[in-house]
């Protein structure tokens, strides 16, 4: 299994789940932090898994910050998945970390041609998206 490679941006995050492709943790007490990790494939299933996971820890609504890793690969039902109405019950808004131009090619894909019904807004790094999620209260 890959390692974790990327620094958690708050102290005493909670690591609520972690698998070949994915680590999720929560930053703070509305905001989970999902790392995408590099060389591995996201699936709709996973992203389903991880919404059910953050549904039982969470009381009420969230705030998802995204990070791709640099060679994360996404598979496109994900992208179908987080415009279903069901997310929408859940989530407050998206904070994704944009790192290299494949991904934000599928970015602004995503964006324009699926348009979601949460607030969402891609970043350079991980603190400018925390800082925007904390905006958002």
């Amino acid at each position: 299994m890959p390692t974790f490679s990327y620094i958690l941006p708050v102290k005493d995050a909670l690591k609520i789940y972690e698998s070949s492709s994915a680590v999720v943790s929560v930053v703070e007490p509305n905001i989970l932090f999902l790392v995408v990790r590099s060389g591995q494939l996201f699936t709709a299933d996973e992203s389903r898994t991880i919404s059910n996971l953050a549904l039982a820890h969470f009381n009420g609504k969230y705030k998802v910050l995204t990070l791709p890793e640099e060679h994360a690969a996404i598979e496109s039902d994900v992208r179908n998945y987080l415009i279903t109405p069901e997310r929408k019950e859940r989530v407050l808004a998206d904070a994704i970390v944009i790192t290299n131009l494949p991904h934000r090619l599928l970015a602004d894909f995503y964006l324009k041609v699926q348009r979601p019904d949460i607030p969402t807004q891609f970043f350079k790094s991980v603190e400018e998206a925390l800082h925007w999620l904390q905006s958002l209260n």
